[in-house]
């Protein structure tokens, strides 16, 4: 007879706060009440277990950003991508060549002292 998926669940669940012995006992137990070895309630619990893990372990807001919201991130880049592509001695055009801006740290200094990013950023 097959072990049920909802005992494996149940045993999954209370793993942790079993000690070795009752671990062992409910294992045996049931590996006796539907016919199979030790071995298969082992792996079939160890497999409920990794399951379990794998699905709880992303945060609920993964993937946003937690201090500053999208439109005010695409802004704040606006501005310092502005900045480094700035050519301070034409300042009708923009540089071309990559390799001659300015660092981004220094840019992020300039946007913060004009106050088009928070301080700190």
């Amino acid at each position: 007879m097959k072990i049920s998926g909802q005992m494996i669940v149940e045993i999954a669940r209370a793993w942790d706060d079993m000690t070795p012995g009752e671990r062992r006992r409910e294992v045996t137990t049931v590996a006796a009440t539907y016919g199979t070895t030790e071995a298969t309630v082992y792996r079939r619990v160890k497999k409920a277990r990794d399951d379990a893990a794998r699905i709880t372990t992303h945060r609920a807001d993964r993937g946003k950003p937690r201090v500053v919201e999208d439109e005010a991130l695409r802004e704040y880049v606006k501005a310092v991508m502005g900045l480094k592509s700035y050519d301070p001695y034409l300042p009708e055009n923009i540089i071309g060549d990559p390799h001659k801006t300015m660092s981004t740290a220094r840019a992020l200094e300039i946007a913060e002292k004009l106050a088009w990013v928070p301080a700190g950023f």
